[in-house]
């Protein structure tokens, strides 16, 4: 199922990317041959004005025939050079070669705004305002191989969301305040309740091991939240680095 997928998003990406050249091509008055979905051999065509549209057995991307793309005769001297790639001015061949990394940025930059509206999961050291974040919460990132958290049944991606040992109980649950309570009970027992995915709350209990002389319990955390934003902040946030301009 992971390959189908990988092989879907390459599509995306690489005709999303042919019609950047193509739409630019076309808008500048080029003329293009072809429009292929996937590689030869060639399925069926369809012709629409000067430009055949081929679908091809092979789905792994797609590819645009740009008249004068490549050097040739017709494309230099021929009845039709003026639409020929090559005798464009040196700018609009730049933008028509550019055009496809364009068409990416645009997509890439339409799926981030979206995911952003409809609630996309953040670590609170993203960028985003925590107060821009719904239902806060310490999660695992990294479990160390050979840990007394993994040996305990611990994953990346549980929800911690309580942590007491026989004598005490953390109130606050952070990265911070998690690794204060494992450093003061080096050697007692300590109960973790998560939850992983959709399941009930489950509980394990494990104790501190000693690494370089720092009791651990060899996982890597995070406070992850759901961002949901407003369409103009989500617009801004996918186009910015990191959550910030």
């Amino acid at each position: 199922m992971s390959i189908l997928i990988f092989f879907i998003i390459l599509l995306v990406l690489i005709i999303v990317h042919e019609f950047g050249h193509f739409f630019s091509a076309k808008r500048f008055g080029v003329r293009v041959d072809e429009f292929g979905f996937g590689f030869p051999p060639k399925l069926f065509k369809i012709k629409k004005g000067e430009t055949e549209y081929s679908f091809n057995a092979l789905p792994f991307g797609g590819f645009v025939k740009i008249f004068g793309e490549s050097p040739d005769e017709e494309s230099l001297t021929g009845p039709d050079a003026g639409r020929s790639l090559l005798n464009k001015p040196k700018w609009k061949q730049a933008v028509v070669l550019f055009a496809g990394v364009f068409a990416n940025f645009l997509l890439a930059w339409f799926l981030f705004s979206v995911s952003f509206m409809s609630g996309l999961p953040m670590s609170a050291g993203s960028g985003i305002k925590s107060e821009s974040l719904q239902d806060l919460h310490l999660s695992v990132v990294e479990v160390l191989k050979n840990s007394p958290a993994e040996t305990a049944g611990l994953k990346a991606g549980d929800r911690v969301i309580s942590v007491k040992s026989a004598s005490e109980a953390l109130t606050e649950i952070s990265p911070e305040t998690l690794k204060s309570f494992v450093n003061s009970h080096p050697n007692d027992e300590i109960e973790i309740g998560y939850v992983r995915e959709k399941s009930q709350i489950q509980f394990i209990k494990t104790k501190p091991t000693l690494i370089e002389g720092t009791p651990m319990l060899g996982i890597a955390m995070d406070m992850v939240g759901i961002a949901k934003l407003p369409i103009f902040k989500a617009a801004l946030d996918a186009l910015c680095h990191r959550g910030h301009c």
